[in-house]
């Protein structure tokens, strides 16, 4: 079985890792991971199921998932990784960013989205339309963007692709 992409946008935070580490929480305390629910629909909004978490922690839910992983934000351990996810890279040995969040790096932001600081509706519009930014992304990566509108940071997209 392949991999599975999950995504969410939330409010913009100069430390993408605090934004990170709230996602995470926020996730696990609604309970939309695996095996709480064994795939989840995205994108998550104010009507998505949200059964409570059934693990005593995130660390507990992981151990509960085998190579699965949770198929969802939970998946990102190692939390946000200073080097860009960068399609061109050598992902070869411990160049590869696993297990933890990229900044997606500028040329494929430029050639995904058309410009470095893309807007939510450019964003959303390639994942849904388009396989080209999935097919960037390895199993086990998620990457994030920081959405913009009148040319200020607004919110920030993460997005990755589950092990299994």
């Amino acid at each position: 079985m392949g991999g599975h992409p999950y995504w969410y946008v939330v409010p913009y935070e100069s430390d993408i890792d605090a934004a990170l580490q709230k996602l995470k929480q926020r996730e696990f305390e609604a309970g939309r991971y695996n095996p709480v629910i064994s795939f989840l629909e995205f994108p998550i909004g104010p009507d998505s199921p949200a059964p409570g978490r059934q693990h005593a922690s995130i660390d507990d839910a992981l151990a509960g998932t085998d190579a699965d992983g949770t198929r969802s934000i939970l998946d990102t351990v190692r939390g946000v990784l200073p080097n860009p996810y960068n399609t061109d890279q050598d992902l070869s040995g411990m160049d590869v960013p696993i297990a933890g969040v990229s900044p997606l790096a500028e040329p494929d932001l430029v050639e995904l989205f058309g410009s470095a600081r893309p807007s939510r509706e450019t964003v959303e519009r390639e994942i849904a339309e388009s396989p080209a930014f999935w097919e960037r992304l390895m199993r086990g990566t998620a990457v994030y963007v920081v959405l913009h509108a009148d040319s200020e940071p607004r919110e920030i997209f993460f997005a990755g692709i589950s092990f299994d």
